[in-house]
């Protein structure tokens, strides 16, 4: 998913926050988790034209998940899920 590796890569711009391979594959991967959650119940946000915004949405709120702190996989779906309804 190269938007969401930019995503991360412009957060670690912006704020000089590395993120170590790890770390991306589980964001990678709560990503998509999130993203079919989302897809199984709202068509609109994960059109293909809304596809590309959605992901970035979900990464950033992954990111500030993270950022508060959180690391169990569990809750940081659970936060990010949080933060984009």
């Amino acid at each position: 998913m190269p938007d969401t590796r930019l995503a991360f890569a412009n957060h670690r711009k912006a704020t000089g926050r590395y993120y170590d391979n790890e770390e991306l594959k589980l964001f990678e991967s709560l990503l998509s988790e999130i993203f079919d959650d989302i897809s199984r119940t709202d068509d609109h946000m994960c059109a293909p034209e809304n596809a590309p915004e959605t992901r970035k949405r979900i990464a950033m709120a992954i990111i500030a998940a993270a950022e508060e702190g959180e690391s169990n996989a569990a809750r940081l779906k659970q936060a990010a899920m949080d933060r984009l309804f």
